[in-house]
């Protein structure tokens, strides 16, 4: 009994590493695609527009702020005047209240504003990134299931961000099969830039295969046979 369950676990993972193996994987650039859609330019140019309205709206209310507030220093200084009768005084210190009331509403709703202008700001962003996301993701999975992949992978982005991928091999990126798809065109300062990444890459590559000694070499087919085996 004992060899039959080890055979039928052998066999469960036999099916298993078989199945693993038929799957087709690939990776994308998913930052990339974001960068250089049509959408994003145009989101930019939006952006830019709120932001030059919000920072009117924001310098406004800070003038409004500091004028209220010198207005509530010019009433205390007539206040402690020392040549006000009683009368005068009382009248002057009210009239001082009054204002410094008017200041501090004044800087509330200045903050306040500005806490939703800020608000408001962001969210205008995320609802165009997310609208971009969605046409990118659905581009991704329309040429995923038209050339039988099963699973596709994000690269890492240049922001440092991780992704699970470590190695992958040319033909598994489709983020220009993607580009293609949604209609972007790739930069010719990127081309040129890939281009010249990859030489290096190639020419590190050719040294270090150079340095390396032959025992290396030997003892990588010797794991490569183990594994086989």
């Amino acid at each position: 009994m004992k060899s039959v369950g080890m055979f039928a676990a052998a066999l469960a993972l036999s099916i298993a590493s078989a199945a693993y193996a038929q799957q087709r994987i690939a990776v994308v650039d998913f930052e990339k695609l974001v960068r250089l859609h049509p959408n994003t330019a145009d989101d930019k140019r939006q952006l830019e527009a709120t932001l030059k309205d919000y920072n009117a709206q924001k310098e406004q209310l800070q003038n409004v702020a500091v004028s209220t507030r010198k207005a509530f220093e010019e009433a205390a200084r007539e206040a402690a005047n020392p040549a006000l009768s009683d009368s005068a005084r009382q009248k002057a210190e009210a009239t001082a209240l009054e204002k410094r009331q008017a200041a501090l509403e004044a800087d509330r709703n200045a903050a306040e504003k500005v806490r939703e202008l800020q608000r408001d700001l962001n969210e205008q962003e995320m609802r165009m990134l997310r609208r971009t996301s969605q046409i990118i993701e659905r581009a991704i999975s329309a040429y995923a299931k038209g050339n039988n992949i099963d699973i596709v992978l994000q690269l890492p982005s240049r922001l440092g961000a991780g992704s699970g991928v470590v190695y992958n091999k040319d033909d598994a990126d489709i983020t220009s099969a993607i580009m293609a798809l949604l209609g972007i065109e790739e930069p010719k300062d990127e081309e040129e830039g890939a281009g010249a990444d990859g030489d290096a890459a190639k020419e590190a590559e050719k040294d270090k295969t150079a340095k390396e000694p032959a025992p290396a070499a030997a003892s990588a087919d010797a794991a490569a046979d183990a594994a086989k085996e």
